[in-house]
């Protein structure tokens, strides 16, 4: 039998759904009365509602945004209702995979729910603990919470049955919510024994869900389909299929009719489409999923893709359609590849968010633009929700004329939503760009490449992953042995070396190098035989693995192996990008600079930290929230006195002159601000890079730049620029530079791949092309000689391909034995564009450039 595919994406749209765990202001909210809480205004019951509604929908970005300001609301408020919307933002941080942040959430509400009044406290904080292991995949916990949480709730249900037999309203109301919770409890303890193949303990306890939410006056008209959709994932695991299926087509029935063509209802269309797949009728689970993926693309402005899990039935059932048959292999392989797309990783795409309100804020006419979407999305969300409801309840008081007048004001709300849309992405291809970036279909991309180009797309699942290589001509998928939980072990295998301690660098593992290129690439190399440049596209722990380091042939050993070594170096150029559209979209609409300045580089700043440490470890003490970052940490970073030497040189290549290169104490924000960036071909950061964690709850990466003079400053001079800063900047530069120790990795075991990618998002939203980024913290002369034999190598006339002229500039260092360890000469990817890069060609303007698109 296939494993359960319950997962965490999924219980994070599910769980919630309707404001599943509710305190009495929010059930008043939910009933539909007006009642809101004492002291509190008018607007929290609205926000709760809206915070609830996007939760429901999977929108958890949106849902924490709405929990935040109605937590500002009910400052005045009673504390129990506050403390119920802090419980709920903490979930939202957690379902964004923003741990650490809802660690500080959780920490604070635990020391006040021992005092907490209201006697369903402790459960509802042990239930959302529980959900918020869940998402961390540590199920054994989460059981551990929430069997305690509902053993909680049914000694509380029993006291509140014997008080409800008084004629008193609260008493019943007190039964309602406590029902209501234990239901909710029960939903969430079926679904982690699931997760830990529990069948036996998830049916009986899913079945008592469902008789619960059958008997609870008032109670979202949707929750009895959530209870068949868990049922029906319990039936799929013991085998049951025509069970399964039977509760299955029923939940969507019920959900189509109260919630519409949301994402709820798409995982129902991909859960039938994995029942199909198990019982063989591939066909049959390709054709059911599409409508579910329709739905998912249309969603992606507001909610994150889905797990690889719910996908894999898909894809699984289209590559075997393919095998049997070879004539439908290109359709069938292009239909997988769109849909592999929609699988999102979640710290890129927090980056990409705030990047997006940055741009928005920054812009007047597209703020506006976007927040009349945003009203109109949430008017139609509400009116597709009483709709529901109201079909629902029909048949016990039909209303034809009133629902056929929620039908006009739905459909008219729905209009507005898609026209909107539409001039936004039509006005600000851009925006657009980073919070839509739907899907490019394999035609889009084929048109894009070069005939010595191919492009290679990665998606990983707990079973697996695909691997996608398109070129000019043609389309291939093929599954990928190695497992996501498996790629971060072998990454560190490969970069252990790269760790330096002292002087002596340790050996590299060519074997494991050679192992790693026949799991990644082994299964498509056919395709690339020709292909002299490759674009990568992965995410996750993948992006902290430089392709060019793999190797393509069993290594030899002996004190020449690594000159000699079959490194993919030899035979191909590498770029990274950060999604597929984020390619298609720079080939049609970049060109080269117009900029008429070469370069300008920043680098070693006012740091005072011991040469021995970075200060890192006093950084990642510190919580930095929405506050600035106490400039004596930042002074405290290791000093980075070679890189004088690095810009000085690189600047003398470009022909650029020695003022164009800032040090010290005068690379500050304010600066950095002040310079006209936008004049310069190449921008140069020779720096500290922190990532989301080394500075505690830090949600962004960032680049260490020289710290403020004064004790408290604004955020914006604090010398930490953060990729929503960055984003802000205006660059027309063919080329960003990070040669900063841990920008792409991280010295205490992290990975940062995704990191890497959310600070190139960021410098592509400013306006250059690519961006040149270290994964490790890299030696000083080494790097110096790269650097000067890449600019060399761009300056000539025949060679403007940046990606080609990285590579030669790595066989360069490649071919002499102080320097072919890769420890010297792979420590930079290239992310963008990767392709021509103007040196000295005459200006032209933006206009004319096709960098602005608005």
């Amino acid at each position: 039998m296939r494993p359960n595919l319950t997962t965490p994406a999924f219980l994070r749209s599910l769980l919630l759904l309707g404001g599943v765990v509710l305190s009495t202001p929010a059930i008043a909210a939910e009933q539909g009365k007006t009642a809101s809480p004492t002291g509190a205004t008018s607007d929290y019951r609205d926000l709760l509602e809206d915070g609830i509604r996007n939760n429901s929908l999977g929108r958890h970005g949106a849902a924490e945004k709405s929990f935040r300001a109605a937590l500002l609301q009910c400052r005045n408020g009673p504390a129990a209702a506050c403390g119920d919307i802090s419980l709920r933002l903490a979930l939202e941080l957690s379902n964004q995979e923003r741990f650490e942040e809802a660690d500080l959430h959780f920490a604070r509400l635990e020391k006040t729910i021992q005092s907490s009044k209201t006697s369903l406290g402790l459960p509802r904080y042990l239930t959302y603990r529980a959900m918020d292991y869940a998402n961390r995949d540590d199920f054994p916990r989460a059981l551990e919470l929430i069997s305690d949480a509902n053993q909680k709730r049914k000694a509380l249900l029993k006291t509140a049955f014997e008080n409800a037999r008084s004629a008193d309203p609260a008493a019943k109301e007190q039964l309602d919510r406590t029902m209501i919770e234990l239901a909710h409890g029960l939903y969430v303890q079926a679904s982690v024994s699931l997760k830990l193949g529990k069948t036996s303990d998830a049916k009986v306890t899913a079945h008592l869900v469902r008789a619960l939410v059958s008997k609870i006056k008032n109670i979202p008209d949707w929750w009895i389909a959530f209870a068949d959709a868990l049922l029906a994932d319990i039936e799929l695991r013991d085998g049951n299929i025509e069970a399964a299926e039977k509760r299955l087509r029923l939940a969507l029935k019920a959900k189509q009719v109260a919630l519409g063509n949301t994402r709820a209802v798409a995982l129902s269309y991909m859960a039938l489409g994995a029942i199909f797949h198990e019982s063989q009728r591939d066909n049959d689970a390709i054709d059911t999923s599409r409508p579910g993926l329709s739905i998912l693309r249309g969603e992606l402005r507001q909610a994150p893709g889905i797990s690889i899990e719910r996908l894999e039935p898909f894809l699984e059932a289209s590559l075997k359609l393919a095998e049997e048959h070879p004539e439908r292999r290109v359709e069938l392989h292009s239909e997988m590849f769109a849909a592999a797309q929609l699988a999102r990783t979640s710290q890129t795409a927090r980056t990409v968010a705030q990047m997006a309100a940055r741009f928005a804020t920054g812009r007047p006419e597209i703020a506006e633009l976007v927040r009349r979407l945003q009203t109109q999305t949430q008017l139609r969300d509400e009116l597709r929700i009483t709709l529901g409801r109201s079909m629902i309840s029909a048949g016990r008081t039909a209303n034809s004329r009133e629902i056929e007048k929620l039908k006009a004001s739905y459909t008219k709300a729905a209009g507005a939503v898609g026209t909107l849309s539409k001039k936004i992405e039509t006005l600000f291809p851009s925006y657009s760009e980073l919070v839509s970036p739907t899907p490019s279909s394999a035609e889009t991309v084929k048109s894009a490449l070069k005939p010595d180009e191919a492009l290679i797309y990665f998606v990983f699942g707990n079973r697996g992953g695909y691997v996608f290589a398109v070129r000019a001509d043609g389309i291939r998928a093929a599954r990928v042995t190695i497992k996501r939980a498996e790629i971060g072990g072998l990454i560190r295998t490969l970069r252990k070396p790269f760790e330096k301690t002292g002087e002596r660098i340790a050996p590299y593992d060519l074997v494991a190098a050679h192992g790693a290129y026949r799991k990644l690439l082994g299964p498509v190399e056919d395709t690339l035989t020709s292909a002299k440049h490759i674009i990568v596209v992965s995410s996750g722990e993948l992006l902290s693995l430089p392709f060019p380091l793999l190797v393509s042939h069993p290594p030899s050993d002996g004190p020449e192996r690594y000159r000699t070594a079959a490194w993919l170096v030899r035979k191909h150029a590498f770029t990274q990008m950060p999604s597929v559209r984020t390619f298609t979209t720079f080939r049609k609409t970049v060109r080269p600079s117009a900029a008429p300045s070469p370069f300008i580089g920043f680098g070693n700043p006012a740091f005072e930290g011991a040469a021995s440490s970075s200060g890192i470890a006093a950084l990642s003490q510190h919580c930095q929230l929405d506050a600035t970052v106490p400039p004596g940490l930042l002074r405290g970073l290791a000093p980075l006195p070679d890189t004088a030497v690095e810009l000085t040189r690189v600047a003398a290549t470009l022909k650029a002159g020695r003022d164009n290169v800032i040090l010290g104490k005068d690379v500050t924000e304010k600066r950095l601000r002040a310079l006209p960036l936008d004049q310069y071909r190449v921008v140069y950061f020779a720096t500290h890079g922190l990532l989301p964690g080394e500075l505690k709850c830090q949600s962004q990466p960032a680049l260490a730049l020289s710290p403020a003079t004064t004790a408290k400053p604004a955020r914006t001079e604090d010398g930490l620029l953060e990729a929503s800063e960055i984003a802000g900047l205006k660059l027309d530069a063919d080329l960003v530079v990070l040669s900063a120790c841990n920008t792409g990795g991280g010295g205490s075991g992290k990975l940062g791949g995704e990191s890497l990618s959310g600070l190139a998002r960021a410098f592509f939203q400013a306006g250059t092309r690519s961006v040149l980024v270290s994964h490790w913290q890299v030696d000083s002369v080494a790097t110096t000689r790269l650097m000067t034999k890449t600019f060399g190598h761009i300056g000539k006339a025949d060679r403007r391909h940046t990606a080609q002229a990285l590579q030669r500039a790595q066989l360069d260092l490649l071919r002499s034995d102080e320097t072919s360890h890769p420890y010297f000469w792979a420590a930079f990817t290239l992310v963008g564009e990767g392709r021509d890069m103007n040196i000295d060609t005459p200006a032209l303007s933006r206009k004319q450039i096709g960098m602005s698109g608005e």
